[in-house]
């Protein structure tokens, strides 16, 4: 695990095969880390480099066609991309990619207990998308359904604890990596 400081914001970057990795949107400082939703992608496959180094119109460019990398695993190609049409404030784009991941998070698994999880995390970011847009009932039901799937998942509980405590988001919205 390797943490990094880079234009204000800290990323814990984790290794191994489809390892998530959790974003959180911040406003003010790193100290305030606990306090933010958190955005949760994949690393090790579907432009997640990409993602961690904050490349999102990469990440948009390499994903958006829903091409041969999109479809190597449309799980995390779906999530990846949803957090990089997030952070670059495409909401259309990302509403639809959001519900697009929750979909495929959904289909039969080979694997039950990974794929709880994905489709866990899937309706986690699109609670944060949800409540970055204003739209709190929304984001409550996700979360509502992640916590269904897969309880105790900390960062869904954390972003169950930041709803409660934020019901609207701040003004100023970065990207920092954990």
């Amino acid at each position: 695990m390797n943490t990094v400081i880079r234009k204000g914001t800290r990323f814990v970057i984790f290794g191994g095969a489809s390892l998530a990795l959790t974003f959180f949107a911040l406003s003010a400082s790193t100290a305030e880390l606990p306090e933010k939703p958190s955005l949760t992608g994949y690393y090790d496959t579907a432009a997640g480099r990409s993602l961690v180094a904050g490349r999102y119109d990469l990440v948009i460019e390499r994903l958006g066609s829903r091409g041969a990398e999109f479809s190597l695993d449309e799980v995390a190609a779906s999530t990846n991309l949803c957090i990089a049409e997030i952070e670059t404030h495409r909401w259309d784009a990302a509403r639809a990619t959001c519900d697009s991941a929750v979909a495929y998070a959904s289909l039969p698994s080979w694997e039950r207990a990974r794929q709880k999880r994905a489709v866990a995390i899937a309706y986690s970011n699109r609670a944060v998308l949800r409540w970055l847009q204003h739209l709190p009932e929304g984001a409550a039901a996700d979360l509502a359904k992640a916590r269904a799937i897969a309880p105790g998942v900390e960062v869904i509980e954390q972003n169950v604890r930041v709803l409660a405590t934020h019901p609207q988001p701040g003004s100023s919205v970065v990207a920092a990596r954990q």
